[in-house]
């Protein structure tokens, strides 16, 4: 695992049925992250990649990175 999929795990993340049959992930720190899947566990994987994603673009370019939360909650 990457340093930045490993600091990707410290953000919460929540996870919701979508009203389709699957799951939403939406990240409070990065509001623009949003992750669906086809089962809980999928969601919040995608949501991890998608804080990673961020993270690298935030650092590439010197933004403030937000301090995680530590935890990740599934409803």
């Amino acid at each position: 695992m990457s340093e930045l999929a490993a600091r990707a795990r410290l953000y919460q993340v929540t996870v919701r049925p979508d009203g389709d049959g699957g799951y939403l992930g939406k990240v409070p720190a990065f509001p623009g992250v949003i992750a669906g899947g086809d089962t809980p566990e999928e969601a919040l994987m995608c949501a991890y990649d998608g804080i990673a994603a961020m993270l690298e673009v935030m650092l590439r370019y010197g933004d403030p990175v937000p301090e995680p939360e530590v935890a990740a909650a599934v409803r």
